[in-house]
Formats: C-alpha cells, sequence, structure tokens
C-alpha cells in the first residue's frame, strides 16, 4: 500500500515538475526570439521612434547578447535602466540554471518509478497536461482582467528594489512598452500549450504501445 502511494506521489510529483520545465523553456524561447521583437515593433509602432529602424534592431540584438553573456550592453541607457537590465540578465540566467536543474531532477527521478515504465511515463505526459492546461487557464483569465496587476506584483516578487519602475520617456519604455509584455506572456502560454499538448498526445501514443 505505501508503495502504490508513493508511486502516485512520484507520477504526480513529476507531472508538476514537468510543466514548471515546459514553462521555462517557453519563456526562454521567447526572450530570445528575434522574429517577436521584431513583430511587436512593427505592431507598436516602435521603429518609427526612432530616426533609423536599425537602430532600434541593434538595440535589441544587444540585449539578447547581453542576457547570453556574449556582449557588453551598449552605453545609451540611463544608470536606472541599466541597474534594472543588470537584474533581468540575472534573473535570466538563474531561471536558466533552475530550468536544467529540474530538468535533471525530473530525469533523475524516472529511475524511481517501479512496474511498467511506459504505463507510468504515460500517466506523467497526460497529467502534465491537464496541469498545464489549468495553470493556463488561470494565468489567461487572471491577465486577460489585470495584466498590470499581475505584471507589477510578479516585478515587485522578483527584484529587491524599485529599478523597474521607469519614467514614460525612458528607452527601454519606448522599446518594450506593456503590450509587448502582454503579448509575450500569450506567447510563453500558447507554445506551453503546443508543447502540453504534444506530451498529451506522446502519452497516448505510449498507451497504444502498451
Amino acid at each position: 500500500m505505501n508503495k502504490n502511494l508513493n508511486q502516485k506521489f512520484l507520477i504526480y510529483f513529476l507531472s508538476l515538475l514537468l510543466c514548471f520545465i515546459i514553462i521555462l523553456l517557453s519563456s526562454y524561447i521567447v526572450v530570445y526570439d528575434k522574429y517577436f521583437y521584431n513583430n511587436q515593433f512593427i505592431k507598436n509602432d516602435i521603429y518609427q521612434k526612432f530616426d533609423n529602424q536599425s537602430h532600434a534592431t541593434l538595440l535589441v540584438h544587444n540585449l539578447l547578447d547581453y542576457f547570453s553573456n556574449e556582449s557588453y550592453l551598449i552605453d545609451v541607457y540611463s544608470p536606472k535602466e541599466t541597474k534594472h537590465l543588470r537584474d533581468v540578465k540575472e534573473l535570466i540566467n538563474n531561471l536558466q540554471t533552475l530550468f536544467f536543474i529540474l530538468l535533471f531532477v525530473f530525469i533523475f527521478s524516472l529511475m524511481f518509478i517501479k512496474n511498467d515504465i511506459y504505463e507510468n511515463l504515460s500517466r506523467i505526459f497526460i497529467y502534465a497536461f491537464y496541469i498545464l492546461l489549468a495553470i493556463i487557464l488561470l494565468l489567461y483569465l487572471f491577465s486577460f482582467f489585470s495584466f498590470d496587476f499581475l505584471f507589477d506584483n510578479f516585478h515587485k516578487f522578483l527584484f529587491t528594489d524599485d529599478s523597474w519602475i521607469l519614467s514614460n520617456d525612458s528607452l527601454l519604455i519606448s522599446l518594450f512598452p506593456i503590450s509587448f509584455f502582454f503579448d509575450a506572456f500569450k506567447r510563453i502560454l500558447i507554445i506551453s500549450l503546443i508543447f502540453g499538448f504534444s506530451l498529451f498526445l506522446s502519452g497516448k501514443l505510449l498507451r497504444k504501445r502498451i
């Protein structure tokens, strides 16, 4: 009885772990998706704010290189903006580390699954999809009614100071208005849902193999 309970707990634990892995991976994909930035700049008329369109593109590419430790940050930002970008870089690096830790824990924990590995993997994938779907629906509904509240509290939770509170005429706000983050948030949810549905299909296929 105890062993069965432990196995059930492990399956639910791995399902939840897989959800976080998918959300982190989806976030990473969106953060480094240069096509997404370009589409957002066109949609939000960001290029119109600069004399030269290539200047805005250069700033974005430099930011992404800076976040991935491939370049120094161009000296065009205010001290407060620079501080915030340094914090964002640290956050991205920490989340990337967390992703690999969770992935390692997930793979390592699979060793403790007893009985039929295919049956239990099928359950993990299918349960992960249902949990992920619930998380996505809750986040989307909450953001739809109050994204500003979600956005502000996200920053208050992750950043220890107020460097993220910038004036409307700052360069970062000009590049990345609140609509940019709302669309990025929705894109993360959509990519997560695609990954989740792929897991669901994989789970169903595994069951057919049993």
